[in-house]
């Protein structure tokens, strides 16, 4: 059957995800802080105690005073290279974002020089000469536009790693030059413009209706919340649905299948998940059918991604657990997002 699928463009890259290395890392730190507090308070505490046994308790208040400042210093020392650890990590990232910023900014310079040249040639164009040279340079302009492009997301992926570093608030002292951010933002307005360009290409190579609108052959359902069009996946917003070898995992994915057979459907992509898929709302008529699947009980809400609209999903979710639909019907279902890490 063929569906109609209209593809807003307002796609952003999203690169919110943290390092689960830096994660870890500031975890640690924080057990570790907590432990040494522990210990100086329970240090205090056995000191008053066997203070009140004087002098019969003098000497097991001593060893035990001994022990408590080794453990303790132990503890210290090891928070100290926790994180002394951590900041070389967070300079290093810091060099890093610097370094590919600078990248970034030559080869924008680069691409400008070249335009420039373009323009100029252009402007004094005169029939039968200079037609080698405005082909070359078309082609070193192409290049440099994908070498641009190549740098400014090598930007946003070392910023990501940055930002992850930072993000502990125990030792987030770290900071950029003010100019490197306006320069992450340039790259990031130039990434989401190639996405643009690059989604209005694919919509321009399908075949139209009359009205102008892409039809595609197929709309495929792989699991419970991502379908395929084409060669490219999206997945569902808002909603994490049990996985294909899960209990109601394919009952999950034919729900999803019956109702992306029903055109016209349409999906709005409100960002991308950490595998580069964009992330959509996806409709069939004026039915939400992300939605849909948390009514039927066959979707957790899922928190971990921004949804626009929340407390629709939480009702929904809520009334599925409430009358106990699918998933909720269920005693000791594992949620898919721990059964993956399992």
């Amino acid at each position: 059957m063929r569906c109609v699928i209209a593809l807003t463009l307002n796609l952003c890259l999203t690169l919110g995800y943290l390092s689960s290395a830096a994660i870890a890392s500031c975890s640690e730190l924080k057990i570790l802080e907590a432990r040494i507090e522990r210990e100086k308070q329970s240090t205090i505490t056995d000191s008053l105690r066997l203070l009140g046994g004087l002098p019969f308790g003098l000497l097991s208040w001593l060893d035990r005073r001994s022990d408590a400042k080794i453990q303790l210093l132990e503890l210290q020392t090891k928070r100290q290279q926790l994180i002394d650890k951590l900041k070389a990590e967070q300079e290093e990232a810091r060099q890093n974002v610097i370094a590919a910023g600078d990248r970034y900014l030559s080869d924008r310079d680069r691409l400008k020089l070249i335009n420039t040249r373009l323009e100029t040639l252009i402007a004094t164009w005169k029939p039968g000469q200079g037609l080698d040279r405005y082909l070359s340079l078309k082609q070193r302009a192409e290049e440099a536009k994908i070498s641009l492009v190549s740098s400014a997301k090598e930007l946003l992926r070392v910023k990501e790693k940055f930002n992850a570093l930072i993000a502990c608030p125990i030792i987030a002292d770290s900071k950029l030059p003010e100019r490197y951010t306006e320069v992450v933002a340039d790259a990031q307005r130039l990434v989401d413009e190639q996405d643009q360009q690059q989604a209005q290409k694919e919509a321009q190579e399908q075949p139209h209706n009359d009205q102008g609108t892409p039809i595609y052959p197929t709309i495929y359902a792989i699991d419970g919340d991502t379908v395929k069009i084409g060669q490219r996946r999206y997945r569902l917003a808002c909603i994490d649905a049990p996985e294909s070898d899960q209990p109601l995992g394919r009952e999950a994915r034919e729900f999803l299948r019956s109702k992306v057979s029903k055109p016209p459907i349409t999906l709005q992509p409100i960002g991308r998940d950490r595998y580069g898929r964009p992330i959509v709302l996806v409709r069939s008529g004026n039915e939400l059918i992300n939605l849909a699947i948390v009514k039927a009980g066959l979707a957790y809400y899922f928190r971990a991604f921004e949804c626009p609209l929340a407390q629709q999903f939480d009702r929904a979710e809520k009334e599925a657990k409430r009358s106990r639909r699918g998933v909720w019907g269920k005693t000791g279902l594992i949620p898919p997002w721990v059964w993956r890490r399992q």
